[in-house]
């Protein structure tokens, strides 16, 4: 039995899998953009525990004060890290637009122009939430250049 449209058939396939290799990476490129306001948000969290604490308990972990403001360094550092990476891209993906081979496909994301970068973030989100796997691996990522 001849199959015709089996050519067509691997080009849609690797199509499909390019795009969604490519929206991979940007949900991954938005989640380091993300990082160091949620990391931020962690430290801020241990900090509120731990000032809940009893004066008691506080005296039992005499370096935390320091650890928070070593988390805080540490995050600086990586979102420099980060920003140096993403960079790597193109000068204004750090902050900017993603770079054109990552963006989502007008038809993916719904249209548009595509020229107003935070409209585009949100159809990015919309149309292709992070998981839970990516944020863990760019949480708990972490960078030391010293």
């Amino acid at each position: 039995m001849d199959r015709p449209n089996q050519p067509q058939d691997a080009d849609d396939d690797e199509r499909r899998q390019e795009e969604e290799e490519r929206a991979a990476l940007a949900r991954i490129i938005l989640a380091f953009r993300d990082y160091q306001n949620s990391a931020e948000w962690e430290v801020a969290r241990w900090q509120l525990n731990y000032e809940q604490l009893s004066p008691n308990h506080k005296r039992l972990l005499p370096r935390q004060s320091a650890k928070f403001a070593e988390a805080r360094r540490a995050i600086h550092t990586n979102m420099f890290f980060i920003k140096a990476l993403l960079q790597a891209f193109d000068p204004d993906c750090a902050d900017g637009p993603l770079p054109p081979h990552l963006a989502v496909p007008r038809t993916a994301a719904g249209g548009g122009s595509g020229c107003d970068m935070e409209q585009q973030q949100q159809q990015e989100v919309e149309q292709y939430p992070v998981n839970a796997n990516d944020v863990d691996k760019v949480g708990t990522f972490r960078v030391t250049l010293w």
